[in-house]
């Protein structure tokens, strides 16, 4: 059973990072005033795991910060994240 599991999870998190990895790369000389998710969340772009659900869902455009992985690499134009102005 754990062997299982195992491939299951590694699959859906092969698929969620592989996501991530499809982002346009971010070139921090020609982009201005972006910043991670998080920051815009506390900014007021809306609760992280639905701001992060439309990043996914391509609503809200993003990058992908060629030096970090995972979810730290992905990063959004504040003002873009808070013209969707997502509610809690």
């Amino acid at each position: 059973m754990r062997p299982l599991i195992r491939r299951f999870l590694y699959y859906h998190l092969d698929e969620f990072l592989g996501k991530i990895s499809t982002l346009p790369e971010l070139i921090p000389e020609t982009c201005k005033d972006v910043h991670p998710i998080a920051y815009a969340c506390q900014r007021g772009a809306g609760p992280f795991e639905k701001v992060f659900a439309e990043i996914m869902a391509g609503t809200i455009p993003s990058f992908r910060h060629p030096e970090k992985i995972g979810v730290r690499a992905i990063y959004v134009h504040i003002a873009d994240a808070l013209a969707a102005k997502i509610p809690a």
